[in-house]
């Protein structure tokens, strides 16, 4: 009897399921489900289309900013690193011949630059003279940038390679070699400290 008792409990029990729920709790519950993948798919759609954009910034793409992301510099290190591009860029802005031949030109006329076009601009516009105080400060600027790398010159080759890795890095762009990180962070130091980078004054 005990026997019994024991088999017909158990089968009693395990005859015993779970209820589903109406047909409209289940309705409820699927649509629950769909409205959270739907949220999520939203979500995941504006994160993606966020990280596009970022990836889309030109400063990302610079290996200064990656440089700085991933700690390999300190941000003060990176804000001297666009200092030197800044200064070299404007320098030559002022003080290179940067005009080139056009290849379409049958005696190779050199072409008109942007520069020529802007002092024929501001010598109609009367403005020439901002524009020389400009190239003065550019000069002044690079000078006092080149006496900072005048001490990483090899006093043997003459060659500076701290320069070479910088304009690589802040001008052209470019990733330099991985080994020169560390070489590369020092000079970036001694042109913060030289240019007061960091601090809430600088003077012109």
């Amino acid at each position: 009897m005990h026997g019994v008792a024991a088999v017909t409990e158990s089968n009693s029990i395990s005859a015993v399921k779970p209820s589903r729920g109406s047909g409209q709790t289940r309705q409820r519950r699927r649509h629950k489900r769909d409205s959270a993948n739907i949220l999520w798919k939203r979500v995941t759609a504006s994160y993606d289309e966020d990280v596009r954009a970022f990836a889309k910034n030109p400063a990302l793409v610079a290996p200064i900013t990656r440089w700085a992301l991933f700690q390999h510099i300190t941000p003060t290190q990176a804000m001297a690193a666009r200092r030197y591009g800044d200064i070299v860029r404007e320098f030559h802005r002022f003080h290179t011949d940067n005009r080139s031949t056009s290849p379409r030109s049958a005696n190779l006329e050199p072409v008109r630059s942007a520069e020529d076009h802007e002092l024929a601009r501001r010598a109609f516009d009367g403005s020439m003279g901002d524009y020389e105080d400009n190239a003065k400060y550019a000069k002044r600027q690079y000078k006092r940038l080149m006496k900072v790398m005048a001490r990483f010159e090899e006093s043997v080759t003459g060659r500076n390679l701290a320069k070479d890795a910088l304009d690589t890095l802040c001008v052209s762009e470019q990733e330099p070699p991985p080994q020169l990180r560390g070489d590369i962070a020092l000079v970036l130091t001694a042109i913060a400290k030289e240019f007061c980078i960091g601090e809430k004054r600088e003077t012109r």
